[in-house]
Order: structure tokens, then sequence, then C-alpha cells
């Protein structure tokens, strides 16, 4: 409803300051190909909610109807105790769930490079009842075991627990305690390897610790401690190997802990003698099946196959070809390995994902965009396999265990 404005010559700095003017709801953009032809593009204003970095859960519904909840960092507001918390979202959304009759709960922290040790602390506390949790050592060397904060429960049914080589530090100390416990099945691939504790100082010796580290220019971040599991081993350098273990595309690169040149040893200390452990799971039984699974699954062949070419590759010097028709059959190729480390298939007809009943009234008063973003992250889930496989995973713990559900 305004006069144009011709954006050709502008830097970036002056385009924004552009965009930035325009106060209405809508934009249109008016551009001229290289070829002559004129393209008319609309873009609409709005204010959208960042939900890259939050708690997010659905439904699985298939031959039984299981929860899945992805946690992508161990979240908190530093500076704001009765702030956001993923503990506490984590809880909200098993209580939504919950109200949808679910059989089983999938938690996934693949990719959660981890956060907060308290809100992890808090997060096991959601599924074990009382007793201890952790421990850590500091420069006194002596090891202190803590305790969960909360007694009881929010949610105690059967559980998988989803990691793979890029859960780290908190995703770590979560995975350990469940796994010590026999609490939930941990499925996936050995974690990154991280398990020490680091604090942020201010380099100004004279200043006192500030409350919101956020306000100080120079900082320098200090190793202040090390964790370990209920059972005296640490996680550090070695990660914690899942209890079912699946294919994993990174494990042909030299990502994790224990490949950086000053990472620090890993260690034993006494085991912990006063958490009580749940009866142990039918492991055993549950990898034989899902091992016959995964073996006769293309995509994780593909995932296998891409992991030796991964190691051969990084065994020699690769060489990138400059000539065109070869550049694009590289690029093609590496195109192809990405979509192998998405995990994704076509093949979706195990389970549907559904939105729980409080998403489905918030979405119907939501806009399209944000509708259209939630399609796609329920399609995602039905096309992931680990995911799938972890549902089939859950299935079989509920046949073999049908008076403990």
């Amino acid at each position: 409803g305004k006069e144009a404005v011709e954006m050709a010559g502008l830097s970036l700095e002056d385009a924004y300051e552009v965009l930035d003017q325009s106060i209405n709801d809508r934009l249109v953009l008016k551009s001229k190909k290289s070829d002559g032809t004129i393209k008319i593009v609309f873009l609409r204003k709005e204010k959208l909610e960042n939900e890259e970095n939050t708690v997010k859960g659905c439904v699985l519904k298939g031959e039984k109807k299981i929860g899945y909840i992805l946690l992508p960092a161990f979240y908190t507001q530093w500076e704001n105790e009765t702030g956001s918390s993923c503990a506490n979202d984590v809880a909200k959304e098993i209580v939504k769930l919950k109200r949808e009759n679910i059989d089983a709960l999938i938690l996934d922290i693949r990719y959660n490079g981890g956060g907060s040790l308290g809100e992890a602390m808090e997060m096991a506390g959601i599924f074990i009842d009382d007793g201890p949790l952790m421990g850590q050592k500091q420069k006194d060397g002596k090891v202190i075991y803590l305790k969960d904060p909360n007694r009881g429960t929010i949610y105690n049914g059967p559980m998988a627990l989803m990691v793979n080589g890029q859960s780290a530090s908190a995703s770590e100390i979560l995975a350990g305690t469940l796994q010590d416990y026999n609490r939930a099945l941990v499925i996936g691939s050995n974690t990154f390897g991280k398990a020490t504790m680091q604090q942020m100082m201010p380099l100004d010796t004279n200043a006192k610790k500030p409350g919101n580290i956020n306000n100080v220019k120079d900082i320098v971040k200090i190793t202040t401690g090390k964790l370990y599991r209920l059972n005296g081993e640490t996680a550090q350098l070695n990660g914690v190997r899942p209890d079912i273990v699946l294919p994993d595309a990174f494990d042909g690169l030299d990502y994790r802990e224990k490949f950086f040149p000053f990472a620090l040893s890993s260690d034993l200390v006494t085991r912990n003698s006063y958490y009580k452990p749940l009866a142990p799971l039918p492991v055993s039984e549950l990898t034989r099946k899902s091992s016959e699974r995964v073996n006769d699954n293309k995509e994780f062949g593909a995932v296998k196959n891409m992991v030796t070419a991964m190691k051969a590759r990084r065994a020699k010097t690769e060489t990138i070809p400059l000539k065109l028709e070869s550049f694009e059959q590289w690029a093609k190729q590496r195109e192809l390995d990405l979509n192998i480390i998405e995990g994704n298939t076509s093949s979706t007809g195990m389970f549907t994902a559904d939105n729980h009943g409080l998403d489905k009234a918030l979405l119907a008063t939501n806009n399209s965009y944000a509708k259209e973003i939630n399609k796609e992250w329920l399609q995602n889930i039905t096309e992931d396999i680990y995911v799938q496989d972890t549902y089939s995973v859950l299935c079989d713990l509920i046949k073999l265990n049908p008076s403990k559900n």
C-alpha cells in the first residue's frame, strides 16, 4: 500500500533497514531474473515461536499407543530459578500424554549436548521414586552422591530413552542413571563421553562472581569436577553403552570426547551401596528381536555401508573432482550420505504420529504456518527408522512383561 523501494545496489544492512521499517502485515517483493522474467512474491509478517530448543510431545498410534517426547537440550533460565525449566516442561508433556492413555513412553535425547546438571537430576527424578542419582568429585578428591530432589514419580510405566553419539554431558547422566536403576531401555549408539563439570568465571580477579555471567565481557570456562554413575563408572571418554545398539552414521567420524587431545582420563570410584535397582529388563531377548529387524532393514543397511565407506575415505586423502560432471556426481553422493545420516525412510505404515488433545486445541486457533511446521514434524517422526525400531522394542517389552504395564 506504499510506494515501491528500489533495492538494487543496497548493502545487506540497508536492505534489513528497509524491511524493518515496514509495519504492515504484508510485503510485496518484485524481482527480475536474468532471463528477463518478472516474479512477484508475497510475504506476511507475523510473530513466530522458536520451538527448536523446547520440549515437544506427540502420540504414536499403531499396535500400541506410545507417547513420544523430544528433549533437544537441558535448558534452564540460569538467572531465574522459577523460569523456564526443561524438567518441568517434560513433566507437563507427560501429564498431557497420560490423558491419552499411553501404553509406554519414548524420551528422545539424540543430539542433546547437555546443559544444566540440576535439570538432569530433576529429569531423572521424574521417573525414579527415591534414592541417589549420580556422584560428583571435585578438587578435594571426595566423591559425593547426590539424591533425588523430589520423592515420587510422574511416570512409572514402560519406557525407552533414545541416545546417539551426540548425546553428551547431562544427557549421559540421565542415560546412566536410568540404566543403573533398570528404569528404562537405553536405545541407540554409544554416547559422546563427556562427564565433567564446567563453571564460567570472570577474568577480572577483583570482581565478585556475578549473578548473571552474560553481563561480564571477559570470562574463562574452568573444569571443576567429574561425574560418576551409581555403579562407580564414569561416562568420561567411554560414554554410556546402550542396552540395544543401533547403527550410527557418525561412527565413521572421530568426533567423540576420547578423540580430543586434552580430554580428561576415565577412572572408577566406589560403587554407591544405597541405591536399589529395579528388576532387570529382558535386554537379551529384546536385543535379539531388534537385531533381526535391523538386519532386514535396507535403510539401516545403508547406514552400515556409509560408515564403512567413511572409514575407508578417511584412511586416504580424498580428492574432490573439479570437472563439472564429476563434481556433480560427487556432490550428489554427499547429499545421499546426508539423507542416510538423518535416518529417514519412506516406510511409514508402522504407526501414525498425532498431537495430544491440548496441542490440537492450540493448533486449531493458530496460523497456517504453525500447522504446516507441525505436520512436517509429525511426518518426520513416522519416517525416522530409529523411532520405528524403538517403538517396536517397546511393543516387544509390553508383550514380554504384560503384568508390569
